[in-house]
């Protein structure tokens, strides 16, 4: 891009955006769910799943947290792992069931409890 008259060469759009057209006068910030982390690009790339964005005009993407997940590419945020299920390390694109004999009663938790004595569970999740 150039945004000077009289200039004899262009300008790189910054990390975090992007100039897909010739001619142009600014660069675009990339979307939210997006980051693009070098100079001079063209486009954006979409988060992978495992992790989000929810700023414009960013260089990298965050990874979610333990006790979330996020299994599509290009998101904004992460969901916390349902009840009967955890997920113990960040930038997951799942959660796990709790195994049989265990159990997990709220959500975004990281891991399972054993069932006390004189209870089970046979069942996972």
């Amino acid at each position: 891009f150039q945004d000077q008259e009289g200039q004899t060469a262009c300008s790189a759009c910054a990390a975090g955006s992007f100039q897909d057209k010739d001619g142009q006068t600014a660069c675009s910030a990339c979307a939210a769910g997006s980051f693009q982390d070098q100079e001079g690009q063209t486009a954006c790339s979409a988060c992978a799943a495992g992790s989000f964005q929810d700023k414009e005009g960013q260089a990298s993407c965050s990874n979610c947290a333990a006790g979330s997940f996020q299994d599509q590419e290009g998101q904004t945020a992460c969901s916390a792992c349902a009840a009967g299920s955890f997920q113990d390390k960040e930038g997951q694109a799942s959660c796990s069931n709790c195994a049989a004999g265990s159990y997990q009663d709220q959500e975004g938790q990281t891991s399972c409890s054993n069932c006390d004595a004189g209870s089970y569970q046979n069942l996972e999740g």
